[in-house]
């Protein structure tokens, strides 16, 4: 993959457009998307188009794998969280909050076990406090 602004090597890809960016041009968003100007509560629209396509003109050459951010090893998924690029032995399909299986790498991966687990340690105590205060009912 290849930064849409400077065409060097890719480190990520931006979560507004889904255009990638190298390190110059972008962090989490492409440079583009975080120093626009748009009405409060208008949100940004995407420049990446779905669907069927007209065949596109050919290209000269592919652009090169992008690597991973921790090893340089090629990278086979983008960190759906924070959008760097990770191999197999830096990231993976991880339970989120929002998902069962969202691809995140390894720092996002353990911020998110943090807040799993909290979340998991609070149920586990509403449920113990709901069977005392039934306990509590029925004993008397």
């Amino acid at each position: 993959m290849i930064c849409h602004v400077c065409e060097q090597q890719a480190i990520g890809q931006c979560k507004s457009c889904g255009k990638f960016y190298c390190k110059q041009h972008g962090d989490v968003y492409c440079v583009r998307c975080s120093t626009a100007v748009k009405p409060e509560g208008q949100p940004l629209e995407r420049e990446v188009e779905f669907g069927v396509q007209p065949k596109p003109t050919p290209t000269p050459a592919p652009a090169p794998a992008p690597r991973c951010h921790a090893c340089e090893a090629a990278a086979d998924r983008a960190c759906s969280k924070c959008g760097v690029f990770f191999c197999p032995q830096h990231g993976g399909l991880h339970a989120t909050r929002n998902s069962w299986s969202a691809p995140l790498c390894n720092a996002c991966a353990d911020n998110e076990s943090t807040w799993l687990t909290c979340i998991w340690i609070y149920a586990a105590v509403v449920v113990i406090g709901a069977i005392i205060a039934l306990a509590a009912v029925f004993h008397h």
